[in-house]
């Protein structure tokens, strides 16, 4: 009698568990919307941030071999 109960908890518990793994979502989400407006504001050379002293020179250098 004892092993039918553990069964039924333990079938019950799998079917939770593969309930919630339908249910996951691994799409990429934004948490901080203030973060991501600052770092869309920030200047950038190749992807990466760069300070502004960094970004006008990168930007003469590109210009003189151009």
């Amino acid at each position: 009698m004892g092993w039918m109960v553990t069964r039924s908890r333990c079938e019950a518990a799998l079917m939770m568990f593969r309930m919630e793994t339908k249910d996951r979502c691994f799409a990429k989400k934004v948490r901080y919307h203030s973060r991501k407006n600052l770092a869309e504001q920030r200047p950038r050379v190749k992807g990466q941030f760069v300070s502004q002293k960094l970004k006008s020179a990168t930007t003469a250098d590109a210009e003189t071999y151009s």
